[in-house]
């Protein structure tokens, strides 16, 4: 089983969010519009910011065709909303929590794979899987954020293929 930017904990369990990830939310939640909806623009500013990374012009044209498609928006924007719900719905935790109960009794070996600061996976959440969680191997990739298999794919791979050998 190998964990990376894995979701281990319940969303509004906010003392384990990266920083981070706290600021995208509220930047999210910020840009979103009195229905709820992200317009386009609104989107791709926020991705921009998300990816903490320089986003190429290639990849700025693919993006914004799939942010500016009107059957895609609509679904962009239900996940949006989804994410802003979460505390008022238990089914979500329900999931989570089975996740995670599944994770500590489990026998197969595990890897867990981060990167500071980290995005999904700060520092305390780590420390808590390598406390609780058995048969785990913990590696430290170095600095990373949300994207390491863009930013750094060669070292994700190498790691990945040295721990099934």
């Amino acid at each position: 089983i190998v964990l990376f930017e894995a979701y281990l904990f319940p969303f509004q369990e906010q003392l384990r969010q990266s920083l981070l990830l706290q600021e995208q939310v509220d930047m999210l939640a910020y840009a979103i519009d009195s229905k709820g909806d992200l317009g386009a623009s609104a989107y791709i500013e926020w991705l921009q910011n998300a990816t903490q990374r320089h986003l190429e012009e290639s990849q700025l044209v693919n993006i914004t065709s799939l942010v500016e498609d009107k059957q895609r928006l609509p679904v962009l924007n239900a996940m949006t909303r989804l994410l802003f719900r979460r505390n008022q719905m238990p089914e979500i935790k329900d999931l989570i929590d089975a996740n995670l109960h599944f994770l500590k009794t489990s026998r197969h070996p595990k890897l867990m794979l981060f990167g500071m600061p980290g995005f999904m996976t700060p520092i305390q959440t780590v420390s808590w899987c390598y406390d609780h969680l058995n048969m785990l191997e913990v590696v430290d990739l170095g600095e990373a954020l949300h994207f390491m298999q863009l930013d750094r794919p060669e070292l994700l791979g190498e790691e990945l293929l040295r721990w099934h050998r």
